[in-house]
């Protein structure tokens, strides 16, 4: 799948509370995205997941991405569970809970000339919500857990909420 100067916006979950991502790239695909803006959807902007799936991004905007209803998620950015994934030239900014969450063992991203900012903490400028305090509430710039690999270069990670690189 190739997606060029194009936007994806305001999609939201359905009534159970499923779905709602900008991006979902699953199961050994190949998607490659240049020049675009993921704005406003819900539970996670891009989501590159499983063993052979690789996304490639570049020169695009992934922003405003909000948790569900239930509170959970609101990534810029998802890689897991062996996926690849690359970005170039992009700005993951205002997102919910965390910019580029990457967790699990053999999953990979590389990023380059990357801006990565302004993560709020869940219930931050929701209506009526206030920012929470708990350090599982969010505000991450980018998070690297159980075993996936990072290599990131001339990136700005700033301004978020809680921590920078995880």
């Amino acid at each position: 799948v190739r997606l060029l100067r194009s936007a994806i916006l305001d999609t939201k979950v359905d009534g159970s509370g499923e779905g709602g991502g900008g991006i979902q790239a699953l199961y050994g695909s190949t998607v490659v995205v240049a020049d675009c803006e993921i704005a406003g959807n819900s539970t996670t902007g891009v989501l590159c997941a499983f063993e052979g799936t690789h996304v490639s991004l570049t020169d695009s905007v992934i922003r405003d991405t909000k948790a569900d209803a239930n509170g959970v998620l609101g990534y810029g950015i998802g890689a897991d569970v062996g996926a690849t994934l690359e970005a170039d030239g992009c700005t993951i900014y205002a997102n919910t809970a965390t910019g580029i969450s990457i967790i699990d063992n053999g999953t990979r991203v590389w990023l380059e000339d990357v801006c990565v900012l302004d993560t709020r903490r869940k219930g931050w400028g929701s209506p009526g919500g206030e920012a929470t305090t708990g350090y599982g509430d969010g505000g991450h710039g980018v998070e690297v857990q159980g075993g996936a690999s990072l290599v990131a270069r001339r990136c700005d990670i700033g301004q978020n909420r809680a921590v920078g690189l995880l």
